[in-house]
């Protein structure tokens, strides 16, 4: 029995001509936009801008009198010696002076 692979031509054939519809395109451009504009509204920027410049918003710090940064996502904290320290970044992160202040707010030291 030959098995040839006409299926996944056709299928890619099929896709193709969907995106060569315009309404497609007007339909995905539209759904960018919107995600775009939420995006923004909501806080996501992945740059902000210091007295250095632009940085990226995945290297933001704490104030150095309230260096433990605490994920308001995950609600754990983190001290300058965990390694997610630098990947909790500035939209979703409470800095705190101390660890007992973090565990008072209902935050949690990392597992490991």
């Amino acid at each position: 029995m030959h098995r040839g692979t006409t299926g996944g031509k056709i299928m890619k054939k099929k896709i193709l001509d969907v995106l060569k519809n315009p309404v497609v395109i007007i339909c995905a451009i539209v759904m960018l936009a919107i995600g775009l504009f939420l995006s923004y509204k909501y806080g996501y920027i992945p740059y902000k801008q210091t007295q250095e410049g632009w940085v990226s918003s995945n290297s933001w710090d704490c104030p150095a009198d309230h260096p433990i940064k605490g994920n308001l996502h995950s609600m754990i904290y983190h001290t300058k010696s965990s390694r997610w320290y630098s990947k909790t970044n500035g939209r979703n992160c409470e800095c705190f002076d101390t660890e007992e202040h973090a565990k008072a707010q209902g935050f949690r030291a990392p597992l490991r």
